[in-house]
Order: C-alpha cells, then structure tokens, then sequence
C-alpha cells in the first residue's frame, strides 16, 4: 500500500482541468486590469507607468517638433544615474559588492564613477537655469502619485530640461516621432 503524500490541500471550491490543474477559464485577462487603472487612460504603453512617460504621451503642444521617444530615453537615463549616485553617497559602503554571506570590499572605481556621471548631467540641468533644473529634478527623480496634474510652468521647464539632458546624452531629440493620427 502507497502512503500518502504530505502536502496541502486542495482548494475545494476550484474548478480544476481534467489533469487536475486550476482551471482559468473564467479568470480576468491582466490586460483588462491594467487598461481599467486611472493613470493609464485606456492605454497598455508602459511609458504610463511614470510622469514623465503620461506627460510625453499626452503633450501634443511643447513636445511638438521633438522625438518623445528621445525625451523618454533622457529621463530614464537621468533617472538611473540619480539612482546610482544616492547609492553612492547614501550607503556606509557605497556600491559595495556582496557575494553571499560575506561583505566583499566597497567598488571605490564604481562609486566614484557614478558620483561624476550624475554630477555633469545635473550640472547640464544647472546650466539651463535654476527653474529648469529644479523642475525636471522634481519631476524625474521624486514621486508622484498617478493623479498628479503637472502646472504648464513645470511642464514647460521639464522639456527645457530632457532636451538638454537628451543633447548631453547624444540623443537626437529634433526629430517629431510619427504618431498615430
């Protein structure tokens, strides 16, 4: 005689496959979930996921003329270097790598490099202009919640500020993306 298996048990009120499996006939496609969230306005671009992204999919007057797609690039890139230098400064051992269980020594040439690369994008934004670098660094780097309505000033100084952090990063931000009409 077989003994049995110790395990948990079953769901009783699941409908359940031939071969046992939950069945998932009736379960909600996540794309309608995602399509019903607020801040995506009907739409599955991931770019909806962030301020910067709803703002540049939207925008049909400051962003006229410039590729969004650029823009978008910018930010993100902004976004990543900002990352790594509060990582940097932020951390008792910055950037440190870790293997397992013991605390291997601190990247130094990591931590330093990350330190530089945020510091000249942010000294491009600073160049641009206190409200230009103070807007696009709020915009980029803090939350917001998805009902966030960005003021026409902020806006304004946010696409000074990715058209400059585009230039810096050697995007070609002049060309209009082809949109859908």
């Amino acid at each position: 005689m077989m003994a049995k298996i110790a395990g948990r048990k079953r769901k009783s009120n699941a409908q359940r496959t031939p071969g046992g499996q939950i069945s998932r006939a009736k379960q909600v496609d996540p794309r309608m979930t995602a399509l019903a969230q607020r801040h995506r306005a009907g739409r599955l671009s991931e770019w909806r996921g962030s301020v910067v992204g709803r703002f540049l999919e939207d925008d049909r007057l400051l962003t006229k003329g410039f590729s969004s797609k650029a823009l978008f690039d910018a930010a993100n890139r902004f976004a990543k270097h900002y990352a790594a230098w509060q990582g940097a400064y932020a951390s008792r051992r910055p950037l440190a790598v870790t293997a397992g269980g013991s605390s291997a020594p601190e990247d130094a040439d990591r931590a330093a490099k990350a330190i530089e690369t945020y510091t000249r994008a942010n000294t491009v934004l600073q160049q641009q202009g206190h409200a230009v670098r103070q807007a696009t660094h709020a915009i980029i780097c803090d939350y917001r919640d998805e009902s966030y309505v960005m003021p026409f000033h902020v806006a304004f100084h946010l696409v000074e500020g990715l058209k400059a952090l585009a230039e810096h990063y050697g995007l070609d931000y002049r060309q209009e993306d082809r949109r859908a009409a």
